[in-house]
């Protein structure tokens, strides 16, 4: 990273290759004692808190699939949620534990399952199975009554999730909390109740979502949480809050975001924004974004942040095009204004005429130039 804020990498082989040692006696991870670390090249390096720069290495080969080599790697406290939401069909739960798991056990339970659906194991409970039958148990063992005595981690575990519910979720939903209706978990709203199996794409993974954190946040009361395109499956309105109502649910809690989503890019005014892209080497740069040069709307993030030259459809782009080229041979009067404001609302761009009117001027100005 440089003074200006920012981190240079390449992906490719072009990068000058750095021989390791071979192995010691024993057998290696390429190959027997004695045989020959394949040259890795260096693709990058990471600073952490503690000032320790990790180097990442990959090897030199033709390989589709390869490993990274971090060398002086450090532990991170912390969750890594990836694109992949789960999808699964109902299912009733016929069974939960007589004694309620620690909050530690219920998230690597779920972790687990969530694992086993990424990489293709057949286990035949879901991910949403897995949280019912934990949230069961921890309705029932959250109170007690005259004979179940009361579990401190069941009664944490059961309110922390709602209450972080009670931030994430939408207003519209009116939500106001779960109830236990052995086998189902039940939704409560203003305007009525419904299985928690009901929930749309967006609010499942905003439930998964939570799910996961409030249960991390039983373990440590620090840690980080790194997201990848947490805005998949949700609405934009859902995704301009989403990280504003995280932040005020867990707000010991890092956040490192990876998205695509303009709304998610500016939630935040304290947040520290990178935006890749290739520099005059064709290597990709991650560029420390000043939010100062640019406006606020979803518009401004695309083109500034994210890279895009026009936020309008290609085919109005085009059209939008055809019709400025018509009125920049010469300059800009009153009556070639009115003109491409007429072409412009008889094509259906009328919102266009601001970014035309500059389109002109400049393109006037320039050729006056010359």
């Amino acid at each position: 990273m440089d003074e200006a804020g920012s981190i240079r990498f390449k992906v490719g082989s072009d990068v000058p290759a750095t021989p390791l040692p071979e192995q010691p006696a024993g057998f290696g991870p390429y190959g027997p004692a004695g045989y020959p670390t394949p040259p890795m090249s260096k693709v990058g390096s990471l600073i952490y808190e503690n000032d320790v720069e990790t180097e990442l290495f990959v090897p030199d080969l033709n390989n589709a699939q390869f490993t990274v080599s971090y060398q002086r790697q450090q532990y991170v406290d912390g969750v890594f949620l990836n694109s992949h939401r789960s999808i699964s069909g109902y299912q009733l739960v016929s069974s939960y534990a007589a004694k309620f798991p620690s909050p530690r056990e219920l998230y690597e339970t779920f972790l687990q399952e969530l694992r086993s659906q990424y990489f293709g194991f057949q286990t035949n409970r879901s991910a949403m199975l897995v949280m019912k039958e934990a949230l069961l148990a921890a309705a029932i063992f959250s109170e007690g009554n005259s004979s179940v005595i009361a579990d401190s981690n069941a009664r944490a575990v059961w309110e922390g999730f709602q209450k972080a519910l009670g931030l994430l979720l939408p207003p519209e939903l009116g939500f106001e909390r779960l109830i236990a209706m052995p086998p189902e978990i039940l939704v409560v709203t203003r305007t009525g109740s419904f299985a928690v199996d009901a929930l749309s794409g967006g609010l499942r993974a905003l439930f998964e979502l939570t799910w996961q954190i409030s249960l991390r946040a039983h373990t440590s009361s620090d840690f980080t949480v790194c997201i990848d395109e947490p805005e998949n499956h949700l609405h934009p309105e859902m995704q301009r809050s989403l990280m504003p109502n995280l932040m005020k649910a867990y707000p010991n809690v890092k956040f490192i975001i990876a998205t695509h989503s303009p709304f998610i890019v500016r939630s935040s005014d304290d947040a520290r924004v990178y935006a890749l892209g290739y520099d005059a080497e064709n290597r990709v740069e991650a560029r420390l974004f000043d939010p100062t040069t640019s406006g606020l709307s979803p518009e401004d993030t695309l083109r500034d942040v994210l890279g895009l030259d026009s936020t309008i459809p290609i085919w109005a782009e085009r059209r939008f095009n055809d019709i400025v080229s018509k009125f920049t041979s010469g300059p800009p009067t009153a009556e070639t204004l009115g003109q491409l404001k007429k072409s412009l609302i008889d094509a259906g761009l009328s919102s266009e005429l601001p970014s035309a009117v500059d389109v002109v001027v400049s393109r006037t100005n320039e050729g006056g130039q010359h």
